[in-house]
């Protein structure tokens, strides 16, 4: 038998918090909010100048940044101003591609942009974003090659390293960023961004440190010391990640690098104490409603770690009520309800979470995993599968749910109907197929057994190598047909 994890997936496959960068701003993207403060370098952590902004910020804040920029092209028409709005256009239509208005407005101010100051850079920057966006690389890479057209300064190789990376050349990339910060003038945090990013696409483990250190000698900017914080943590190094946060945070103070060091404190240092003064300032002062939603959510957890299972409920509760993206943080206050060994705690959390959020399909299907797979509840568990199919039938992980509760009951016709009913939704369901294989072999339906098993490792290879050490086809283990399957790389050709 094997356990349908789609249930616990079903949160996790949720649509995530990210920054809304088009591949040529992040070229790796992780989630901070599970993974510490592993995310994308942004604006927060930076000079948060307003083309900075431009190129980096979280969309979220369009609205505003769009009314900002028309009122400075208002009060000063010129070429840079064209150009600022034309690149936040661009941001636009790479965020949303079918508004293609963002596009033509986009194209429409570079050409402004080019009659204003046909000299400068300004225009051609967003006019060669824009025929790269249409497919025209190699015209995208003439425009702005390097020829006295017009005067270029420390954006065109920078634009140039922008679109590098979207080509998948990021070392090209890192090569015209380099070029980038011989230039006077240039915007040190605006490329900082760029350069941290590029080095975490194309380096890793050790390799990425020494490159971050090399950089940082040349570009010593927030996101090159959040990055390499980053990389040290993962590196193992966590006291040097810690000390590089703290002193980080003390020359530019950011929620972000408060963040990530709060996260470096408790997970890796069991310093709760001072990871808990950074996690409530971040609640109480941040501006970002997400970032807050994190903190709690940390809270919560290291509440958990000290045995506070009380505070670890409201904190949970307090994430989970503030945020629009309620799955991923039920899957993190699972995983850290696990880690502590503390899952009749979370099904109680559950219970309170439904009645807040009353009609969730998930809630109830997590619970009724949780219940019978961890709690060993497992009449209560076909309690909350049946609401979770009720409210949503055609959802055949549901009815697996189920059948497995059935199953650890030792009530194999109801396990056998219920895997039958999750095949009856979805027919390619390997592991209902794979279920009701183990299912027949224990009710000695030795020939139907082998055949549901055929067919469940054409559907997924893998239950090939399973089958071998499940001990529910122990009863058939010794059927010729059986070790066919078992040693036929045939069958799995359907994988």
């Amino acid at each position: 038998m094997v356990k349908d994890s789609q249930t616990s997936k079903l949160v996790e496959k949720t649509k995530l918090s990210r920054m809304s960068w088009p591949r040529n701003v992040v070229f790796a993207v992780c989630l901070f909010a599970t993974l510490g403060f592993s995310r994308p370098i942004s604006a927060s952590s930076a000079a948060d100048t307003l083309e900075t902004r431009v190129w980096t910020s979280n969309l979220s804040d369009s609205a505003q940044l769009e009314r900002t920029i028309v009122r400075k092209l208002q009060e000063n028409p010129e070429a840079y101003e064209h150009y600022l709005v034309a690149e936040l256009s661009l941001r636009m239509f790479k965020n949303n591609p079918s508004d293609l208005r963002y596009l033509r407005q986009a194209s429409e101010m570079s050409q402004q942009a080019i009659e204003l100051s046909p000299n400068k850079e300004f225009g051609y920057l967003v006019a060669a974003q824009v025929l790269d966006l249409m497919g025209y690389k190699n015209e995208a890479n003439e425009m702005l090659a390097e020829r006295p057209s017009f005067g270029k300064g420390w954006r065109t190789s920078f634009v140039r390293g922008v679109l590098a990376s979207s080509q998948n050349v990021d070392q090209g990339s890192l090569k015209e960023f380099a070029t980038t910060i011989q230039a006077p003038d240039y915007d040190a945090e605006l490329v900082g961004i760029f350069v941290a990013n590029g080095l975490e696409a194309s380096y890793s483990g050790a390799g990425l440190v020494v490159k971050l250190e090399e950089w940082r000698k040349h570009l010593d900017t927030s996101a090159i010391q959040m990055s390499l914080a980053r990389a040290l943590d993962e590196t193992g190094k966590n006291k040097e990640a810690h000390q590089l946060l703290a002193s980080l945070n003390k020359a530019h103070p950011s929620y972000e690098g408060k963040f990530a060091d709060a996260v470096i404190l408790y997970t890796k240092l069991k310093n709760h104490k001072d990871a808990q003064k950074l996690f409530t300032d971040i609640v109480t002062n941040a501006p970002e409603d997400e970032m807050k939603v994190a903190a709690k959510a940390h809270l919560g957890k290291i509440s958990l770690q000290k045995g506070d299972v009380k505070t670890a409920s409201k904190m949970f509760e307090s994430s989970i009520a503030l945020t629009e993206e309620r799955l991923k943080w039920i899957a993190f206050s699972h995983k850290a309800y696990t880690e502590s060994a503390k899952l009749q705690d979370f099904a109680v959390l559950l219970d309170t979470l439904r009645t807040q959020l009353p009609g969730s399909s998930y809630l109830y299907a997590l619970q009724g995993e949780v219940l019978s797979e961890s709690l060993a509840q497992h009449a209560k568990a076909v309690e909350s599968f049946a609401a979770a199919i009720t409210l949503d039938p055609k959802r055949s992980e549901f009815y697996n749910g189920m059948g497995l509760a059935y199953y650890r009951m030792h009530e194999n016709d109801k396990a056998l109907a219920t895997f039958n009913k999750a095949l009856s939704i979805d027919p390619k369901d390997a592991t209902a197929r794979y279920n009701e294989a183990c299912v027949l072999a224990l009710m000695g339906r030795g020939e139907e057994a082998v055949g549901s098993l055929k067919q469940a490792i054409s559907l997924d290879g893998r239950l090939q190598n399973v089958a071998m050490k499940d001990k529910d086809f122990a009863g058939i283990r010794s059927n010729a047909q059986f070790q066919t399957i078992m040693q036929d790389p045939s069958v799995t050709m359907g994988h």
